[in-house]
């Protein structure tokens, strides 16, 4: 089927064996493991592809507004913390406005919202006793909530976008929590702020305006319709429109040592585009000349990034990006990714979407996907997300290393711009399986992964492998050897298994010790079988196999839990 080159500058097979050939020490940073096996194949064969990983939704939803004070959860922009033994959720919500039977509502006054729960699955609303709802804006467009006082679970009176992050790094108790947003948090009023809190609740230090000076355009991005032809390079952030009011996300990147912010743009104060920006920061709170980076490939009108979430996985850094498709009114979460942070490409193609057989008027749009398929799509008809998807952070149900994941979703039964309640939904994916490199049809493919950084002798997976399928990996060009060999041909196939991060043998006990600190390349043959991470390590992990481990359960854990 010939050699696909994919995403990475092409080199030809010969300089590969001639680099895995060398085994020099590294004179620069390569990437070592567990590393996503697509994003550093090189070349791809004999009907290998990239593949997204299964995402299972729960139908019915965990939280439902249904509080007084929660009149329309809109976006929810759902933040969810495992904090020891308890869960911990953050949303946002409308308090109080007029008209939500004919659209989004007036006189609209935007809450953050806070629960609580001992497994994730099972969340209550406490009263925190924190914001007064008696002299509210809240209260000034709905007079009943006067009386409620502080019997609410309300967090901020007049906040939307905000996100927050549980700092690892954090030497200061006050400043465990770190947050981003449109908030207003008293005496001040309502503006694009950062903060810290030591409970994420109350008693804020660090408060400063959010005030960037810059923005770039990454060589990647490709802002023709949404920036008006800006060119590439750098831009006074002054000549757009700084907002904060979707989804600002926040991590810690232990690599880079640094706080990375993800975060809205847009041309102009008129203009309904939205575009994805990113930034970095040494310190909480960021400076304030911090140059936000614009680097999506691809921004159009019909498929605007509402938001994304981003955070590290195997040497990459994933995006769940919230697309809106304007004409249906329907926003589904895409999967993006990037090397640097700063180019992004979309995992599964551009999103695009085409009228469904049935579904032209626009009241009952719906999609069809001749590419861009999406990671989390919305419900089925008549389902609590059957228009809208926003994501929260992929959260681990434990530390185990094969820890099933969580993504927790805010669901919307209506038309974006249209009536609709929000309700809190979950989606869930095994450890580790984000995206792969797969052969579906049974007809053995192969990839050339690298080069990487070998770290130590045994060369771990995470892959899945049907009954009839088998998947090998080995050091590209090695001679084959029965006696301590690590080529393809002295790999011991994997057959009808799912592992993770897993030692595979080879003929005579062999490993890369003679490797440990050098560049080497691999090769994988794939049949019937995904591959998704390639790494190294001195000891397997104390579960690392898991043979016919299956889907996620309906409580969100599986067999890790």
């Amino acid at each position: 089927a010939g050699i696909r080159m994919r995403w990475r500058s092409a080199r030809g097979l010969a300089s590969l064996l001639a680099l895995a050939a060398a085994g020099g020490v590294l004179d620069g940073e390569l990437p070592s493991g567990p590393v996503a096996a697509f994003a550093f194949a090189t070349s791809l064969s004999g009907g290998v592809h990239v593949a997204l990983g299964e995402v299972v939704k729960l139908r019915t939803p965990l939280l439902v507004q249904d509080r007084p004070w929660e009149r329309r959860c809109d976006n929810s922009y759902p933040e969810v913390i495992r904090e020891g033994a308890t869960w911990r959720l953050w949303y946002g919500c409308v308090l109080a406005g007029t008209d939500f039977d004919a659209g989004i509502g007036k006189s609209r006054v935007f809450g953050w919202l806070h629960a609580r729960s001992p497994n994730g699955i099972a969340w209550h609303k406490p009263d925190l006793g924190v914001f007064d709802l008696k002299g509210s804006k809240a209260a000034e467009v709905n007079p009943a909530l006067t009386a409620l006082g502080t019997r609410n679970n309300i967090v901020l009176g007049d906040g939307d976008g905000v996100g927050i992050l549980l700092d690892p790094t954090a030497t200061d108790p006050r400043q465990r929590f770190k947050l981003m947003g449109d908030m207003a948090i008293p005496p001040q009023g309502r503006d694009k702020r950062y903060a810290s809190s030591p409970d994420g609740l109350s008693n804020w230090t660090g408060v400063q305006p959010y005030r960037p000076t810059h923005i770039r355009l990454a060589s990647n991005a490709s802002y023709d319709w949404c920036m008006r032809g800006t060119q590439s390079g750098t831009h006074a952030a002054s000549d757009y429109h700084i907002v904060t009011d979707t989804h600002n996300n926040i991590f810690w990147d232990e690599r880079k040592e640094e706080y990375f912010v993800t975060t809205r743009v847009k041309r102009s104060l008129v203009s309904q585009t939205r575009a994805l920006a990113t930034f970095r920061s040494k310190t909480w709170p960021p400076p304030d000349d911090v140059e936000l980076v614009m680097g999506m490939d691809g921004c159009a009108y019909e498929t605007q990034v509402y938001s994304q979430i981003t955070f590290p996985w195997a040497g990459v850094y994933l995006g769940l990006a919230a697309v809106f498709y304007l004409v249906p009114d329907r926003i589904a979460t895409h999967l993006t990714w990037s090397l640097d942070g700063e180019n992004w490409s979309w995992v599964a193609g551009k999103p695009a979407c085409l009228p469904a057989p049935g579904h032209e008027r626009e009241r009952h749009f719906r999609c069809t996907f001749p590419k861009g398929q999406p990671f989390i799509p919305v419900g089925e008809p008549g389902a609590f997300d059957e228009y809208i998807t926003f994501p929260s952070r992929p959260v681990p149900v434990s530390d185990a290393p094969n820890a099933n994941v969580r993504i927790y979703i805010a669901g919307g039964n209506g038309p974006h711009f249209g009536s609709r309640n929000t309700s809190i939904g979950l989606a869930m994916i095994r450890a580790d399986r984000y995206v792969s490199l797969t052969e579906s049809r049974g007809q053995a493919g192969g990839a050339v992964i690298g080069p990487l950084l070998c770290t130590g002798p045994l060369l771990l997976i995470t892959a899945d492998v049907g009954p009839t399928g088998s998947l090998a990996v080995g050091l590209l060009g090695a001679a084959f050897s029965a006696r301590g060999g690590v080529s393809m041909g002295a790999a011991i196939p994997l057959v009808g298994a799912n592992v993770t991060r897993a030692p595979l043998r080879f003929v005579g006990g062999g490993d890369f010790s003679a490797h440990v600190g050098k560049r080497v390349v691999l090769e994988a043959r794939i049949s019937s079988a995904s591959l998704y991470t390639v790494g190294f390590g001195r000891h397997p992990p104390t579960t690392s196999k898991a043979p016919n481990q299956g889907r996620p359960s309906d409580a969100g854990g599986g067999p890790s839990d």
